[in-house]
């Protein structure tokens, strides 16, 4: 099986500190801020760190719904370690959010005054050895993500910083960028990822200018 090893995990968390080191940042309890995040232009595996595609859930897990109980969007998957490095290499991170073509309504679902943010995204560990691939709502082909080495400053706000007292920010994404690699129209926002430590709990968080 053609999985992610621990070589390929132990090059991306270098190349995560590097960035992190160049721009200055202070590492909060066990997890990584890994800044900006840069699509390529290549076919994703399942275990890779990634954007759309399929999910990797084990067998008893349930695709989550959003607060209207429509199926969410897998947005981005990634090995947890790179987010922890004390995880488990085994361990995969799901990330899902609320999301409508047609419809601009996640935007304001997305937002971090949102009182019930479980209801527009979620996060979802998977153990690999005992997860299959699962396909409810998702966007196809899923592209391989990296990080962006760039002088911007990164968390890079178009409003007022977000804070989350149990959970701390770890990247983030311009919709601009989803849009021109997949023929979306996810808009001109920013979209902030932040989770805890061991990474069991997290949720997207969309800006606007």
């Amino acid at each position: 099986m053609n999985g992610y090893g621990p070589s390929r995990a132990r090059k991306l968390r270098k190349q995560a500190q590097r960035y992190l080191r160049s721009l200055g940042y202070k590492i909060l309890g066990g997890t990584k801020m890994l800044g900006e995040l840069k699509i390529i232009d290549e076919f994703a595996d399942k275990f890779d760190f990634r954007m759309f595609g399929p999910a990797l859930l084990e067998k008893e897990v349930s695709w989550p719904v959003d607060y209207n109980g429509n199926p969410m969007l897998f947005f981005i998957g990634l090995p947890a370690n790179l987010l922890n490095k004390k995880l488990d290499i085994n361990l995969y991170c799901n990330i899902f959010i609320t999301y409508d073509h047609e419809d601009d309504q996640h935007i304001y679902d997305l937002s971090d005054k949102n009182p019930e943010p479980n209801k527009s995204s979620c996060v979802i560990l998977s153990d690999i050895r005992s997860s299959k691939v699962k396909k409810i709502s998702c966007i196809e082909p899923s592209k391989k993500i990296l990080i962006s080495e760039s002088d911007d400053e990164v968390p890079y706000w178009l409003q007022d910083p977000i804070q989350k007292s149990n959970m701390s920010f770890q990247f983030q994404i311009y919709a601009g960028e989803i849009d021109n690699m997949f023929q979306q129209d996810f808009g001109d926002e920013f979209y902030y990822f932040f989770c805890n430590e061991n990474c069991s709990e997290g949720n997207v968080f969309v800006q606007i200018t």
